[in-house]
């Protein structure tokens, strides 16, 4: 990517509108995957021997990251 193609991606604003509640309502269930995710992340992480902890973090993370999402 080029400097040229950055200067003439358009401007997103990033306030959100009216309209945008609806739309991250109708993304809900697309949640559903993140458990699964979680669950191979766990997965990966025992199987490269990380400390308990680190998959704790991890795991909090994850569903930190879940609850922002479905706000």
């Amino acid at each position: 990517m080029t400097i040229e193609t950055i200067r003439r991606r358009p401007q997103v604003s990033h306030t959100p509108s009216a309209d945008a509640a609806p739309a991250r309502a109708a993304k809900a269930p697309a949640l559903d995957g993140l458990g699964t995710l979680a669950e191979s992340l766990r997965r990966s992480l025992r199987a490269e021997n990380k400390a308990p902890r680190m998959i704790e973090t991890c795991d909090e993370a994850l569903r930190l990251f879940g609850d922002v999402l479905r706000e």
